[in-house]
């Protein structure tokens, strides 16, 4: 599949390869079609169930009922659990 892009788009590809946040500009487009995939699947939500379980969260928290959590553990275990379903895409 060839693609053309803009000048714009190339400049900004090559800028996020110069901050080293990438290797490649194939880097900077899987990460890219990543994001598109998660926007997908959070749109896919039913939005007002999500905002009713955080209504719920919220009172259940303003009541005392909560445990306290490490934030790098939480972050830890998202990213395990993203590495997984990545590997998973990759070998099905």
């Amino acid at each position: 599949m060839k693609v053309d892009i803009t000048p714009e788009q190339e400049q900004l590809v090559n800028d996020w390869i110069v901050t080293e946040a990438y290797q490649s500009a194939q880097e900077v487009l899987d990460h890219a079609l990543e994001c598109l995939e998660e926007d997908a699947i959070v749109a896919s939500y039913d939005q007002e169930a999500l905002r009713e379980s955080l209504r719920q969260a919220k009172a259940d928290l303003d009541q005392g009922n909560g445990s306290r959590w490490d934030v790098n553990d939480f972050i830890a275990r998202g990213e395990k659990r993203r590495a997984e379903g990545l590997r998973k895409k990759a070998h099905p």
